[in-house]
């Protein structure tokens, strides 16, 4: 109704605390959307599986191509491995990708929002500090 570009989640079965009414949760913006052989990734969705896995911290995506080339590059900072979490991405997910480890403080921080997506396409580079 108000086209403002949020993905958002909707509940309507009552709350546990004993609300009735609808409740929404903002999960991120339409446009951060990845768009990777007809399968819809989410950033935040990456975010969610890697959290499942220990001693990963930061991460970063690097998509390829207009239209999005397969697969999608994964930076993750990390001091111990990450056996296993590609298949885990693409598992849940449903898309390729290949997942890199690098150094803690490796990926760039930014001032106010830390950016999460780098589309080569439209000349975005990830520096790797």
């Amino acid at each position: 109704r108000y086209r403002s570009g949020d993905l958002a989640r909707m509940w309507t079965s009552p709350c546990a605390c004993g609300r009735s009414g609808t409740r929404i949760r903002i999960e991120g913006r339409v446009d951060d959307m990845l768009r990777v052989q007809a399968v819809n990734v989410h950033p935040g969705a990456i975010g969610a599986v890697l959290g499942r896995f220990e001693g990963l911290g930061r991460y970063a995506v690097v998509a390829d191509g207009d239209p999005i080339v397969p697969p999608l590059r994964v930076f993750v900072e990390t001091a111990d491995g990450i056996e296993g979490v590609d298949a885990a991405l693409r598992t849940e997910l449903g898309a390729r990708f290949e997942v890199r480890a690098v150094a803690p403080g490796t990926l760039p921080v930014g001032e106010q929002k830390t950016r999460v997506v780098y589309r080569t396409a439209r000349g975005e580079e990830l520096r790797l500090g």
